[in-house]
């Protein structure tokens, strides 16, 4: 018991000990010290982002972006939209064009068909030199949106807008 009682002590003596600031002591100079400790949390971003102009939609625009971060692990790509779905919305008329989104992560040449609001896992490597990307130069993917043929020739003229949200994250 009084083995095991002095172990515990050795040990709790060197956890408190070990990232303690040392005091001075009174006299003509004082010196001590202090440990120093930084965390960096994980970050990433995606940017070079530009709004696509989908022309008379009857075929696939692409959009290149940058996704960095100072994280080791490859990203997980989200799309949703302020629509709720993959449409695009006719003002005040009911129409609606749906379309499809596809990514590639610049490495592969084929884009990954995107489910609405389900990530895809892995899907490429940040670009970890900074985190703005500096130029469209350090784009290392590309997101392709293709409004549905038929929906297209089947609508009414006008403009059809709607908003794409792109979410990246660390794989974990």
């Amino acid at each position: 018991m009084k083995k095991l009682l002095l172990a515990t002590a050795a040990v709790l003596a060197t956890a408190t000990t070990t990232f303690a600031a040392n005091n001075g002591t009174v006299g003509a100079t004082s010196s001590g010290d202090l440990d120093l400790t930084l965390t960096i949390a994980e970050q990433i971003i995606v940017t070079n982002l530009d709004d696509v102009d989908l022309l008379d939609g009857t075929a696939a625009q692409t959009e290149s972006i940058c996704v960095a971060g100072n994280i080791a692990t490859p990203y997980d790509i989200r799309f949703t939209s302020v629509e709720g779905s993959f449409i695009l919305n006719h003002g005040s008329v009911a129409d609606t064009i749906a379309y499809t989104v596809g990514y590639d992560h610049g490495a592969t040449g084929t884009f990954s068909p995107a489910t609405y609001n389900t990530a895809i896992v892995d899907a490429g490597a940040v670009f970890a030199t900074n985190l703005d990307c500096d130029a469209a130069a350090n784009n290392n993917g590309d997101i392709e949106i293709t409004p549905n043929a038929g929906d297209v020739s089947a609508a009414t003229a006008g403009t059809y807008t709607g908003t794409l949200n792109i979410e990246v994250a660390a794989t974990l």
